[in-house]
């Protein structure tokens, strides 16, 4: 995700080699108060003026617009790359070699120097609907009218008698490939260039080949040098051998891509491994003499470390590494490949005269010690797995990784007898802290975890975390090992499991209710489920995100944040309560808080929560001054003051009292729902906020702590109603950003009183932002957007 435009020039790749349309971009900014400008894109592919595909970055945002075209693409590409897998399913195999030798031939007959193995793959299924089998390389070496010849990046394919143009007919002879099946093992190699795992290119340095390299890299600066016995090419082509001059020698290079507008070839050094750009009047005819000589670059790949070929922090490593390029090594060849020119080396450092170093090893070892978990920045996105929710509402995420998925197999591949001869046997080997195996009795799989409290003998279980999931345990002694003597990644790798907070909803605020949604909502049983989160904050501790589901009937993303405080400001379902005064007890707290009054042709008003347009909570800021007071005065009091803890007799709905909150501030509060285990549900009466507390955190509220009004007053917007059947949550995060915590002007339309329950009274008012004397009427903002109609009655 952080290179996302990449994905822009890819997709536009993609479109024009199915010969179709260029990608169209639209691109929507978004201006939230008091930061920058943020960019969401659509992109519209079409073919023959026909529409193929729409795809939307929604919901993600970024202050980049090329990042949010990129976002766009990448939803494109992996749609069309989901709709090839399933063509690919369906796919006809030819399996008649007659008819590929006919049809390849065909294919390739007008494209003069050749074509890319992989395009003749996609012509011919395009051509002909049918796919070439696995080995139809192999196959056509042995037909009589096509040649198969390497190139840097892919196969080329060529008909036998093509006729070169006459710049190129005198080069008969080119480098061949070093004939591998003659190579010794161990050997001593150069490494060259490397860019992963399975992209280390090297030399062999010994008399044989070095030597005469050296001898080769000598006759062609003297022959190139000398004045008017070098020959410029005239016209460049993919897949010949040139001279190509660089400012410190003469090299021999292959062209695999020419770029006529520029007039540059872009080349791959034989003898070295590496690419490089050329522009034409660099590149000369390499005659016969310097053919003889094999292509000195050999590719190999790092044995053990193939799984790890598209990891970014194994790619990093091989082109930092002090072992790896400039370095002469020891190499061992595991394997070799003929028909491919694969070869698999472990390489070895000899430099310590007392001890060779393991080169692959001490590389795994890097990879797993630098795979930490790593979120995206701020205000970015990222698919992650949710691997766990604590009975808290605390959500522990992995990301996804190479170095995670490997974990995954090495835990999966352990016998039950290979890890018993490493378990604990007493309490007294246990320490806190230290990473073993312990079993998870759910699926009786063995994971990393570590001891999170001292045991004592007389325990019989002893408490864990498992510090790739999470989740907290329980297990006996016996269902503990040590890893010190199993497989290097269960001691290497860093703990994969993150913890995250959730944007606006504290861990301590969370509901029993509240934490089974968020269950329900991202937690599968059957199966692991990807979400997609949107990074906050990233220097909190934990870091803050907004996290977004897709509903299994539904394509859309769901914000749960914003799901979890819909529901707080919705009015909970009545619930049957038996009051106490049906037994005859007197309430002590009967009364209720008076509506603020609200008179005026204008009231300036703080929003404090809001769902959606229908549905906010506001404080009229002429109350202020007496509200801080008020907040100043109670705070003194139940400090200072050792007061009894409420009667829970009479903890029933509609009855105030004085609540500590989470911040160990003191708030007026009316009880919602009567008590569950502990825990009550309260509103703020002067913030709106509808959270849990423990019984134990009641006090009585003073009769002087009642005279104000409450202040937490709930209002919908005047004058609109939805576009559409209800306000979307993309509605209700843009309303959020436009009125939450700001102060605004407005006008008082309509009162719906409700003299049973002031509080429940609903106040429809005319929002105004007005800030340097410019004025922003949130009714027109919306109408504007096509998010709501207008609607006066």
């Amino acid at each position: 995700l952080q290179n996302m435009s990449a994905n822009v020039h890819i997709l536009l790749q993609y479109t024009m080699a199915q010969g179709w349309s260029k990608p169209e971009y639209k691109v929507y900014e978004r201006k939230p108060k008091g930061e920058p400008k943020r960019f969401g894109a659509k992109v519209k592919i079409t073919r023959s003026n026909q529409e193929l595909k729409q795809c939307a970055s929604y919901p993600l945002e970024d202050i980049n617009e090329n990042v949010a075209k990129g976002y766009a693409a990448k939803k494109a590409l992996e749609e069309f790359q989901e709709e090839e897998k399933v063509k690919l399913d369906k796919k006809t195999i030819s399996t008649d070699n007659k008819v590929i030798f006919d049809r390849v031939s065909e294919i390739v007959a007008d494209s003069g120097a050749g074509m890319f193995a992989k395009t003749v793959e996609g012509k011919y299924y395009d051509t002909f609907s049918e796919s070439l089998p696995d080995n139809w390389i192999q196959t056509v070496t042995t037909c009589p009218t096509l040649s198969v010849e390497s190139s840097l990046s892919d196969i080329i394919i060529v008909l036998k008698d093509y006729q070169m143009d006459p710049s190129h007919r005198q080069q008969i002879a080119v480098p061949e490939q070093i004939n591998l099946e003659t190579l010794p093992s161990p050997l001593y190699v150069e490494i060259t260039h490397a860019t992963s795992t399975c992209d280390v290119w090297c030399r062999i340095v010994d008399d044989m080949f070095s030597g005469k390299l050296f001898d080769l890299d000598k006759e062609m600066n003297r022959y190139y040098n000398a004045e008017g016995t070098g020959e410029l090419v005239l016209d460049v082509q993919v897949g010949q051998y040139y001279a190509a001059r660089s400012s410190e020698a003469w090299l021999r290079v292959c062209v695999y891509e020419v770029k006529q507008d520029t007039r540059e070839a872009e080349a791959w050094l034989i003898d070295h491994g590496d690419n490089d750009t050329f522009t034409f009047n660099c590149l000369y005819r390499l005659p016969e003499q310097f053919c003889s000589l094999p292509r000195q670059a050999i590719q190999i790949a790092l044995e053990g470390l193939d799984s790890f070929s598209d990891d970014p922090i194994a790619s990093e490593l091989m082109t930092t590494s002090p072992y790896l390029i400039g370095n002469v090594c020891v190499g061992v060849i595991t394997q070799i490949d003929t028909n491919t020119d694969f070869v698999k080396m472990t390489l070895f450092d000899t430099r310590d005269t007392e001890k060779d170093i393991n080169v692959n090893e001490m590389l795994l070892d890097n990879i797993y010690e630098n795979a930490i978990p790593q979120l995206v920045t701020e205000g970015c996105a990222m698919e992650v797995y949710i691997s766990s929710i604590s009975k808290k509402g605390e959500v522990y995420i992995q990301i996804p990784s190479v170095a995670c998925e490997r974990l995954g197999v090495v835990l999966n591949s352990l016998s039950e007898e290979e890890v018993s001869m490493h378990k604990l046997t007493s309490y007294r080997q246990v320490q806190t802290n230290k990473i073993y195996l312990a079993k998870f009795n759910k699926d009786e799989g063995w994971y990393r975890a570590v001891v999170t409290a001292t045991p004592s003998m007389q325990q019989n279980k002893i408490a864990v975390r498992y510090i790739d999931f999470g989740n907290a345990e329980t297990v006996s002694i016996s269902d503990i090992a040590e890893i010190e003597k199993l497989p290097r990644i269960l001691s290497k790798l860093p703990a994969q499991a993150v913890k995250l907070a959730m944007h606006n909803l504290p861990v301590n605020t969370l509901t029993n209710i509240e934490i089974a949604k968020i269950h329900s909502m991202l937690l599968n049983e059957e199966k692991e489920k990807t979400v997609l989160i949107k990074t906050v904050n990233i220097q909190e501790d934990p870091p803050l995100v907004e996290i977004f589901y897709k509903k299994d009937d539904d394509s859309a993303l769901v914000s749960v944040n914003n799901t979890i405080v819909v529901q707080r400001l919705i009015k909970p379902n009545e619930r049957r309560i038996i009051s106490d005064n049906q037994n005859g007890v007197q309430d002590p707290l009967s009364g209720k808080l008076k509506r603020p009054d609200l008179d005026g042709d204008f009231l300036d008003v703080l929003i404090t929560l809001a769902a959606h347009p229908g549905n906010f909570i506001f404080q009229p800021l002429k109350y202020k001054n007496k509200l801080t007071s008020l907040m100043y005065k109670m705070q003194a009091y139940y400090q200072a003051t050792a007061l009894p803890e409420a009667d829970k007799k009479y903890v029933i709905k509609g009855r105030l009292f004085a609540a500590q909150y989470i911040d160990e501030t003191w708030y007026r509060v009316v009880v919602t729902e009567a008590i569950i285990g502990n825990k009550v549900a309260v509103r703020l009466c002067d913030y709106g906020d509808m959270t849990c507390v423990p019984v134990s955190n009641l006090r009585e509220l003073e009769e002087e702590f009642q005279k104000l009004p409450f202040m937490a007053i709930k209002g919908k917007l005047a004058g609109v109603i939805p576009l559409h059947m209800d306000w979307s949550v993309d509605d209700c995060v843009r309303f959020q950003h436009l009125v939450v915590d700001k102060p605004l002007t407005s006008n008082v339309i309509y009162i719906e009183e409700n003299f049973e329950d002031p509080m429940e009274t609903v106040v429809s008012l005319h929002l105004r932002d007005i800030q340097d004397g410019k004025e922003e009427v949130i009714r027109d903002i919306f109408i504007k957007e096509n998010r709501a109609i207008r609607n006066d009655e």
